[in-house]
């Protein structure tokens, strides 16, 4: 577990990404590297369809994305629920943090 700026560190890797399940809230690239990061089961990751922002929950409790982190983290989905389209780039390893800093 990697700690920075206060906030837990998530590396989604390209083995998340060929192992995740596209339009699997439980089973996306970034679902299974909070898995792996945190060693839990329950994990929910999805937009919001209204303000199109990305929403985390970890066993049932929302996970505070900080602000920086919102537009990767909503373009990563995006682009891994339409792997199959090629107009949409394909999506690539990354990381983020999450915890306190909202910004």
């Amino acid at each position: 577990m990697t700690i920075k700026n206060g906030n837990l560190l998530v590396n989604v890797t390209v083995k998340d990404i060929q192992d995740g399940v596209p339009s699997d809230s439980s089973c996306c690239g970034i679902a299974l590297a909070i898995k792996r990061t945190l060693d839990v089961d329950n994990v929910q990751v999805g937009l919001d369809e209204i303000a199109d922002l990305p929403e985390i929950r970890v066993e049932d409790a929302p996970l505070n994305i900080p602000t920086k982190y919102h537009e990767p983290i909503s373009k990563f989905i995006k682009s891994f629920d339409n792997m199959d389209d090629i107009d949409v780039p394909s999506p690539q390893p990354f990381e983020f943090e999450i915890g306190e800093d909202k910004q």
